[in-house]
């Protein structure tokens, strides 16, 4: 495991209940992994954050009652923060004269194993697309900020058959502090587009709903137009990587992700994984731009004459700037991401998945917020 004195230096390393298989007994080693059914995630949180065991002790209790929050967390086994002389960077900093602020304490955490949702077919990938989807907004309308959405923490647990959202370690409560950028570099490519800025990277743009909502887009986009099917028969990243871009610098990656053009990934030659969910990944893209578009309108969209790029001439009767622009609220975000899905899922070849939002919705609409 590498450890060091800046990040989180995240380590999983699988595991199985009972005692160790004796390797004697295995002629082949290489599907070992197989038979794991549990992962023992090994990390160094902020120690002034919340702990990501007490967040999912809370998510738990709220999912006694709503189903969308219990279905679809991780299961915790157990946990344990180790006590012994270097379990805490601030030991190692105040030996080494640095500052003590900020430091890390040693986690264990031992979860049932999940797998990334990028291995499923499209329908069942979508299906538990969807349920991630309804899982975090319900755990945020009861004030848990997940605050880390990527393609490696939407997953599937083949044992219940449902999508479940990972990974609480940069989770928080709704009265704290959220993660700045800086917290999330491995990820900028699923960040939204206001948060890619300096201000955003630097933690003064407070974190919405809206922001993380964005973030799913992103995943999707992703999952349609970079899986394709491995040798070995498991699903992979496409390579060279279509939208390797998106892993730069944040201005390179926000950039790409404006520019995105859909022509330019048809590849007849190309088998994609989840052609068909490509539609929907589309009509997501186009909403979000049009959102942040009109949060920051172009310059040369506003009132009044402008000189011609090409020609030098005056242009008249440019169109009236576009109204001021308004936070909108968290519940709107949310019916209006799932209108956006009405059109793409009524296509015959993802009707089933449309119907399967159909009864999210209306087991959504059933949750008793108050009880």
């Amino acid at each position: 495991m590498e450890t060091t004195l800046l990040g989180r230096g995240t380590t999983v390393i699988g595991g199985r209940r009972g005692p160790p298989p004796d390797p004697t007994q295995f002629g082949d080693t290489s599907g070992l992994r197989e038979g794991n059914d549990l992962v023992a995630k090994i990390y160094w949180p902020e120690k002034t954050r919340t702990s990501e065991v007490d967040i999912l002790r809370k998510a738990k209790e709220y999912g006694e009652k709503i189903d969308f929050i219990g279905n679809h967390i991780p299961e915790m086994v157990c946990h344990r923060d180790p006590k012994f002389l270097c379990s805490s960077t601030k030991t190692i900093r105040q030996f080494l004269g640095l500052p003590t602020d900020g430091s890390r304490c040693l986690r264990i955490i031992v979860f049932r194993r999940l797998r990334p949702i990028k291995e499923l077919k499209e329908k069942e990938m979508l299906t538990a697309y969807l349920q991630c989807f309804f899982c975090h907004f319900c755990l945020w309308k009861k004030g848990i900020r997940h605050g880390d959405t990527n393609l490696g923490n939407l997953m599937w647990d083949d044992r219940r058959k449902v999508g479940v959202l990972n990974d609480f370690d940069l989770a928080r409560l709704a009265d704290q502090t959220g993660a700045s950028g800086q917290d999330n570099t491995e990820t900028l490519p699923f960040m939204a587009l206001d948060l890619l800025s300096e201000e955003g990277l630097r933690g003064e743009i407070p974190r919405r709903y809206r922001h993380e909502a964005e973030s799913f887009a992103w995943v999707l986009i992703c999952l349609c137009l970079a899986t394709v099917e491995g040798r070995d028969g498991k699903n992979c990243n496409m390579h060279p990587h279509p939208l390797l871009n998106w892993f730069g610098p944040w201005k390179t990656s926000r950039d790409a992700k404006i520019a995105l053009q859909w022509r330019e990934h048809d590849h007849p030659g190309i088998l994609l994984v989840h052609p068909n969910a490509k539609t929907l990944a589309r009509a997501l893209h186009m909403f979000w731009l049009k959102r942040y578009n009109n949060q920051f309108p172009r310059q040369e969209l506003g009132p009044g004459p402008r000189v011609g790029r090409l020609f030098g001439y005056e242009t008249p009767n440019l169109p009236e700037a576009p109204p001021p622009y308004r936070e909108p609220e968290d519940d709107t975000v949310f019916e209006d991401v799932l209108i956006v899905h009405e059109l793409p899922l009524g296509s015959v070849p993802l009707k089933e998945t449309e119907e399967e939002l159909f009864k999210m919705l209306e087991k959504f609409q059933h949750i008793d917020w108050h009880a």
